[in-house]
């Protein structure tokens, strides 16, 4: 979380989920699953980003020495 907004954001999610599960509308299941699949998507997604980041940063952060570029 970057800010406070992105802190009640997720405070009002919750809440809403524990309502709707409250309610009936959705199910425990449903939801731990729905939470964990939106984890892993999100996890797989900074993996990726910051593999590709990182390789583009280690290869421009060496440095050449005239043996290697002869």
């Amino acid at each position: 979380m970057n800010d406070i907004r992105d802190f009640v954001n997720a405070k009002d999610v919750i809440a809403n989920i524990i309502r709707e599960i409250a309610n009936g509308t959705v199910t425990i299941t449903s939801t731990l699953r729905a939470v964990f699949v939106g984890a892993y998507r999100k996890a797989v997604e900074q993996l990726r980003t910051r593999s590709s980041k990182s390789s583009y940063d280690r290869r421009n952060t060496k440095k050449r020495t005239i043996s290697t570029v002869l």
